[in-house]
């Protein structure tokens, strides 16, 4: 009887369970050794002085609200010293942030740290959306987000002025029709250009007065606003290329399908 010959290659051998054991406890000991020295650096870090304080303000949206000696000023004012010499621990940055957003003209605030332990403090202003002047004399802005702010000594923001029969509250529909007229206006670069001034008549009516011209559009409600400024369109486009816009006092934009036009009597 012949004798079978296995000619299957031997299988290789398990890798040794201490040599596993030994690679696993490299890893460990390294990191543990990594979160010594990461905690050493954030300890570090935290008793290390503020050696400057740098502001950026976005100005490049050409808001000029605020400078950088504002919000320094400010924050001297919040604590009675300066940040400048101040261990990092013993200076709150969410309580800083918190105080900024505070100021009237500041939209946003963020403080970090950057190298050699300087603060950085970044603040975006409020933007304005537009002007009101109402028959009290009251007078403020109203951001785009419809938050009021107060007019300032140092800058004028180009904006639609809205004048007549505005309300000091928030809560009436004149003022939320408003709003929603002007973000009308402000998200098309045409009729941004057009208009410089919207006239709220004593019943709530809305009259736009373009900064071109001698004509007043009575544009009514807010109700069909895009039909509307769709009438208004044509009218510049077929009408006034046959004639001067100062040939018209008065377009109106309430009736249905329809524009009614007062020509001026010279």
């Amino acid at each position: 009887m012949e004798n079978k010959i296995d000619n299957k290659e031997a299988q290789p051998a398990k890798p040794d369970k201490f040599r596993r054991l030994l690679k696993l406890s490299g890893w460990i000991v390294a990191l543990f050794l990594f979160v010594i020295v990461l905690g050493g650096s954030v300890t570090d870090s935290k008793m290390r002085e503020c050696s400057n304080v740098y502001i950026k303000i976005d100005h490049e949206n050409g808001l000029f609200f605020l400078d950088e000696e504002d919000i320094h000023a400010s924050i001297l004012n919040f604590y009675n010293q300066d940040l400048k010499g101040l261990q990092m621990h013993s200076i709150d940055f969410v309580d800083i942030e918190e105080k900024l957003e505070a100021i009237p003209f500041v939209q946003r605030a963020e403080i970090y740290t950057g190298m050699q332990g300087a603060v950085h403090v970044d603040v975006q202003q409020k933007e304005p959306l537009l002007r009101i002047v109402n028959n009290s004399a009251v007078s403020y802005y109203l951001d785009v987000n419809g938050q009021k702010m107060p007019l300032s000594s140092k800058f004028t923001a180009r904006v639609v002025v809205a004048t007549g029969s505005v309300e000091n509250t928030d809560s009436s529909e004149v003022f939320h029709s408003l709003l929603e007229l002007c973000r009308f206006i402000a998200k098309d670069e045409f009729w941004k250009a057009q208009f410089e001034q919207i006239h709220v008549t004593e019943s709530g009516d809305f009259e736009l007065i373009p900064k071109l011209g001698n004509h007043i559009i009575k544009f009514g409600r807010v109700e069909e606003m895009d039909a509307k400024f769709h009438k208004l369109m044509i009218f510049y486009k077929e009408v006034l290329k046959n004639f001067d816009a100062e040939d018209y006092r008065i377009i109106n934009l309430k009736f249905k399908d329809q524009i009614v036009c007062t020509k001026n009597n010279f």
